[in-house]
C-alpha cells in the first residue's frame, strides 16, 4: 500500500493522540495531545476536511486551557508519619505492591525503618518514603515510591527538602535500581560502586 504524504500526516496525528492517552502524567498527556491535535488539524486543512479541522481546533483549545489550569494550580505537599502497623500503610502497599516491585524488587513490606512517611499532594497519598537512619546526618532510603499520577519529580524534591529540615544531609540507596535510575539522576544522586549517594 502506497501512502500519500497527506495520509501519512493523518496517521501520524492519530498515533500521537493515541500515545498521549496512554500517558500517566496529566501534563505530558495534555502537551502530547495538543501536538497530535495540531498535526491532525493540518491534515484536515490539507485534504479540505473541515469537520476534522473544527474538531481538532477545539481539542487544541480545550487542552491548552486545561494545561494552563493544571500548571497554575498550586499543589500543597505534606509528609505524614506512619508505621508498619498502620492499616492505611498496609493497604497502600497491597494496592500498589506490583508496581512497587517493578522499581524495588527486593523491598520487604515489614522492613525495620526509622522514618516512614506518606508523601501527600493536596491530601492525597501520592507516595511513600521509607528510610533507615545511618547516622545523625545520613539516611539509607529503603523505598522512595510515587504512584503513577505523581511521577513528575516534584514529590521527590519536596521530600528531600523535608529531610533537610529533619537534619539529614546525606541519602543513600544500596543495591540495583535499573528502573529508578532516571529519577535518582534527576534528584542529584551520584553512583558510587553499587550505591547511589546524594549529599546536600
Amino acid at each position: 500500500m502506497n501512502l500519500s504524504v497527506y495520509e501519512l500526516i493523518g496517521y501520524i496525528g492519530s498515533l500521537i493522540v493515541l500515545i498521549s492517552i496512554m500517558m500517566s502524567s496529566v501534563v505530558k498527556l495534555r502537551i502530547v495531545n495538543v501536538i497530535g491535535a495540531i498535526v491532525s488539524l493540518v491534515y484536515g486543512l490539507l485534504i479540505h476536511a473541515y469537520p476534522i479541522v473544527a474538531l481538532n481546533g477545539v481539542l487544541v483549545l480545550i487542552n491548552i486551557v486545561l494545561l494552563i489550569r493544571v500548571v497554575s494550580q498550586s499543589d500543597e505537599y505534606q509528609m505524614v508519619a506512619t508505621d508498619v502497623n498502620d492499616p492505611m500503610y498496609q493497604y497502600f502497599l497491597e494496592y500498589y505492591g506490583q508496581d512497587i516491585l517493578q522499581f524495588f524488587p527486593d523491598f520487604d513490606p515489614q522492613v525495620q525503618a526509622d522514618e516512614i512517611y506518606f508523601v501527600c499532594c493536596n491530601a492525597v497519598p501520592a507516595g511513600l518514603l521509607i528510610a533507615r537512619r545511618m547516622s545523625e546526618y545520613a539516611v539509607e532510603i529503603l523505598l522512595d515510591y510515587s504512584i503513577p499520577k505523581y511521577r513528575d519529580y516534584s514529590l521527590g524534591q519536596y521530600q528531600f527538602r523535608q529531610l533537610t529540615h529533619k537534619g539529614y544531609h546525606k541519602a543513600v540507596f544500596h543495591g540495583k535500581y535499573e528502573k529508578h535510575i532516571k529519577y535518582l539522576d534527576k534528584m542529584g544522586f551520584i553512583k558510587e560502586g553499587n550505591d547511589y549517594i546524594k549529599t546536600w
